[in-house]
């Protein structure tokens, strides 16, 4: 659908981009190789110009249009080509919209770490007695590439958001009796508008439901589709006409299309089949009730042995932990047959005693898990002293995983509760509810997850997780290497290298038998880091034939699906490709934010529908709770367990050392 021709029609899967025809594909700017100063330095010296760093080269054009001081003479006129300078291109397109914006008096800024522009707007700011909530329009300008036309096509993405601020000051808080004490503040002091501040001010001035019911008005499909619709008419109504770009570029064009449309088509990647007992293909029913009518993936694990679990609970909530328990029971062996369970209760009283002090009087560690009463506070309160974490900590050092359950969530659990929690159990001692086919190609495959988190000294935490194959199906393998940033390339290294070994083992490989090693990144792969510790691995194991692919998953962009305006969902696995190596994976209802793929060029593997159906794989293989989940376990499950595992650093006497004690269980989950 072209919107100038018919602004109405909502039927249809589209992306929330228009695709931007300049009236030509050349352009004159300015060029020197000569890199003498920073960025930032040379817009010092002529605001009049935009520069821009590619490579070794700096580009220049201007930004008005009679520039009146000159640019250095090192700065030499050049014709650049949309075909061949695709960046320079498009940047001078995006520079040109950033200054529309800016020289209209709105408030614009880039955001960090990223090409997304925000653009705040006065109008229709709604208030809630001191927060206010301000409509955002974010734009990126994207260099996409039609498979059908073979060509570069500038995509321009437009997406409504909100984003939140207090309009009143401290002493209009004391006022209303809202308790400021504890509340995150900035560097000058200033109460912020962040997550927990909000919810706190929401509660004391009792506006949650109402602000509640205009966020979700805000953020439903259709209404963002028809902001989206505002956006379209704003850029064809007032931006294209007069928007100013250097040489006398202007914009023929901005076309708005379904999908299909000239540059890109539309697929589907099929979910994966479940397997259970026996290799039982369990089809059209719910998880929960397939593994309970066909058996758990690893119903003989358990089979012939005595399951055995600790109760550690105050007794204040003895009462509460044993109603609890006895329901837990029974969906253990309801569901996942494991009809041979202990539990030993642990009861003592928090007035004599201390969670650290209970788990030092256990005398036998042949539990296979400990399940701990805590309350919500317990999870909030510094790591160091935190029972959730002391025991948690203590335990494991003992190699017995725990299932932490707060109080608060066992007096209001419920069936699904209980489903997520028996689940969790069965995967922490070790099984495996279920597993997802494998998709048979030639060669033996291995897929490593590798994501990462910020810990408590603002340093970066990877984790990595292996994925393999077993019978012919996927499972969840070792994930219990962690590394700093520091250690990052040699600790890598040392994980594919073993992760290799062990695949040459298990399946008696040969050196003319073709591997293929898959990794997904959270992050864009570096030079410095993953493809040094990648060429390092293969160079170990030259005399085989290794094929390797890099694959990064985001959710930190500007793109997004919409179905018949909005009012319904795209597909699971719906798959469409914007570029020749980058591709929008939806999720299907409930999912807001598609992943967007990207398979590294520097990669020996290349095929990206392929990519990203192993991707909707793995989002199937997560024992968080019986639904598929929309981040596959090869990036979910490194975060977490990076994560948890920093904050068991905290804890005193903490053994990191002991995760390699218990990697063929998932711990963290």
């Amino acid at each position: 659908m072209n919107y100038s021709q018919n602004p109405t029609v909502t039927s249809g899967l589209v992306l929330n981009v228009l695709e931007i025809i300049p009236a030509k594909d050349n352009l004159q700017v300015f060029k020197t190789e000569n890199k003498s100063k920073s960025i930032k330095e040379y817009q010092n010296d002529n605001s009049e110009y935009y520069f821009y760093s590619e490579g070794l080269n700096v580009y220049a054009w201007n930004i008005i249009e009679n520039p009146q001081i000159p640019l250095s003479a090192d700065f030499k006129i050049m014709n650049i080509t949309h075909k061949e300078n695709t960046l320079v291109f498009n940047k001078v397109i995006e520079v040109g919209i950033y200054y529309w914006f800016k020289n209209n008096k709105s408030k614009i800024y880039q955001l960090k770490y990223s090409s997304v522009y925000e653009v705040e707007f006065k109008k229709n700011i709604q208030s809630f007695n001191g927060l206010s909530v301000i409509p955002v329009l974010n734009f990126s300008v994207h260099p996409f590439y039609s498979k059908q036309t073979k060509k570069q096509v500038i995509g321009l993405s437009l997406r409504f958001t909100t984003k939140f601020a207090f309009d009143i000051n401290e002493s209009t808080f004391q006022k209303i009796n809202f308790d400021t004490r504890g509340l995150k503040r900035n560097n000058r002091n200033q109460i912020i508008a962040s997550t927990s501040n909000i919810s706190k001010f929401l509660g004391a001035t009792n506006q949650t439901a109402n602000f509640n019911a205009h966020r979700n008005k805000l953020n439903s499909e259709d209404n963002l589709y028809n902001e989206l619709q505002n956006f379209i008419k704003i850029f064809n109504e007032n931006i294209k006409p007069i928007v100013f770009l250097p040489d006398g570029l202007t914009i023929s064009e901005l076309n708005f299309h379904n999908i299909p449309n000239l540059n890109f088509t539309l697929d589907l990647a099929s979910k994966p089949n479940y397997y259970f007992y026996q290799e039982r293909l369990g089809k059209n029913k719910f998880y929960n009730v397939l593994t309970k009518e066909l058996k758990p993936y690893s119903f003989d694990l358990f089979n012939s042995r005595t399951v055995k679990f600790l109760v550690i609970t105050p007794d204040l909530h003895e009462g509460t932990t044993e109603t609890f328990i006895k329901s837990l029971e029974a969906k253990l062996k309801n569901v996942f047959h494991l009809y041979k369970i202990e539990f030993d209760f642990l009861t003592f009283n928090l007035n004599n005693e201390t969670y650290e002090q209970a788990v030092d009087r256990i005398t036998s560690h042949d539990y296979n898990l400990a399940i701990i009463t805590v309350s919500a506070d317990d999870k909030s309160i510094p790591i160091q002293s935190s029972p959730y974490y002391i025991t948690k900590a203590k335990l494991l050092n003992q190699r017995i995983p725990t299932q932490e359950v707060t109080v608060e969530v066992m007096r209001k659990a419920n069936d699904m509760i209980f489903d997520a929690i028996a689940l969790n159990i069965y995967s922490k001692i070790g099984g495996s509810a279920w597993t997802i086919e494998k998709v048979q190609k030639q060669k033996t495959e291995v897929v490593i997850g590798i994501s990462s988190t910020i810990n408590f000294e603002n340093e970066k935490v990877i984790g990595f997780a292996n994925i393999f194959d077993y019978n012919g199906n996927y499972l969840v393998g070792d994930c219990s290497t962690i590394s700093n940033l520091k250690n990052y390339v040699i600790d890598l290294e040392n994980h594919i290298t073993n992760s290799i070994r062990n695949l040459i083992a298990q399946k008696g490989l040969q050196t003319n038998d073709p591997i293929r090693l898959i990794f997904h990144l959270s992050k864009e792969a570096g030079k410095k880091y993953e493809i040094k510790a990648i060429e390092k691995t293969l160079e170990k194991f030259r005399d085989y034939d290794i094929q390797f692919g890099i694959v990064h998953l985001s959710y930190n962009h500007n793109l997004r699906l919409f179905l018949n305006g909005g009012n319904e969902s795209p597909q699971r696995g719906t798959f469409v490709q914007v570029s020749t190596f980058q591709a929008l994976l939806h999720l299907g209802k409930g999912t807001k934010v598609p992943i967007l793929v990207r398979l590294d060029q520097r990669s020996t593997y290349k095929d990206i529908f392929d990519t990203c159906k192993q991707v909707l794989y793995f989002c199937h293989l997560c024992y968080r709770n019986f639904r598929p989940a929309n981040v596959p376990v090869t990036i979910k499950y490194p975060s977490i367990m990076a994560k948890l595992s920093d904050e068991l650093r905290q804890v005193p006497k903490w053994d990191t050392n002991q995760l390699n004690n218990i990697k063929d269980k998932i711990w963290f989950i």
